[in-house]
C-alpha cells in the first residue's frame, strides 16, 4: 500500500504515508559481526528514548525505568542525546558514547529487541534498520511506524501496561526467534532494494 490518510495529520491534503514507501534504509554490515566495544554484554533490552534533549541524566526515561523494574534479570540500553546508558534492576550501570550511525547500529544488532518510543512521523529510520538487522521492535501502536510492526517485524503497544506485555512475549525464546526470522523478512523486501523505491514513485511522475 503506498497511499492513504496521512497518521500524523489527519486533516492533510497530503495522502502520502512515507512510512509505507518502500525507501532503501541501508545498514552497515559489520555492525552485526561486532558489538559496541564499550559494552561487554549483549542481548539487551535497547530502548529509543522518547524524552527531550537533555544532557546525560542520571535516571532512566519513565517508561525505560518500568521495563528495567518489570525486567531485572535483563539489562536496558536507553539511548538519547548521544549516549547509551545500561540500567540493570534500576542500576546504572555504565555509559558510552554514540558517535557514529554505525555506533547506533552496532547496539541495535546485538540487542534482544529495540523498543523506539518516539519513532517520529515520517521514516522509522532506527526502527527498520533494527529490522534489517533481524531484531524485532516494539513501537507504539499509535505512529506512523506501527505498519512495520503488523508486516510481521515487530509488536505495538499502548501504554505501560501494553508495553511491558509486549516484552514479557519476546522473554520467550522461541517466540522472540519467530518474530526476529520475520522482522529480517520485512525490512529486506520492502526496505532492501533501493530499485524497489524507484519503481514505486515512478507512478507519480509518469507523463
Amino acid at each position: 500500500m503506498l497511499v492513504g490518510p496521512n497518521k500524523a495529520d489527519p486533516g492533510s491534503a497530503n495522502l502520502l504515508v512515507p512510512a509505507e514507501l518502500p525507501f532503501h534504509v541501508p545498514v552497515n554490515p559489520l555492525a552485526s559481526e561486532r558489538g559496541h566495544v564499550g559494552f561487554g554484554f549483549d542481548e539487551y533490552l535497547l530502548v529509543l528514548t522518547d524524552r527531550t534533549a537533555t544532557s546525560a541524566s542520571t535516571t532512566p526515561t519513565p517508561l525505560a525505568a518500568w521495563l528495567a523494574s518489570a525486567f531485572p534479570r535483563r539489562h536496558v540500553v536507553v539511548v538519547e542525546d548521544a549516549t547509551a546508558s545500561a540500567w540493570r534492576s534500576r542500576t546504572l550501570r555504565g555509559q558510552i558514547h554514540v558517535d557514529t550511525r554505525t555506533d547506533l547500529q552496532r547496539l541495535m544488532a546485538h540487542a534482544w529487541a529495540v523498543v523506539d518510543l518516539a519513532p517520529g512521523y515520517l521514516i522509522a529510520r532506527e526502527c527498520i534498520e533494527a529490522l534489517r538487522f533481524g531484531i524485532p521492535v516494539v513501537i507504539p501502536e499509535d505512529s506512523a511506524a506501527a505498519t512495520l510492526a503488523r508486516r510481521g517485524g515487530g509488536l505495538l503497544f499502548d501504554g505501560i501496561a501494553g508495553l511491558i506485555a509486549c516484552v514479557d512475549v519476546l522473554e520467550n525464546r522461541t517466540a522472540r526467534d519467530s518474530l526476529a526470522q520475520g522482522a529480517r523478512a520485512v525490512a529486506d523486501e520492502h526496505h532492501g532494494d533501493p530499485g524497489r523505491f524507484v519503481d514505486a514513485i515512478s507512478c507519480f511522475f509518469a507523463e
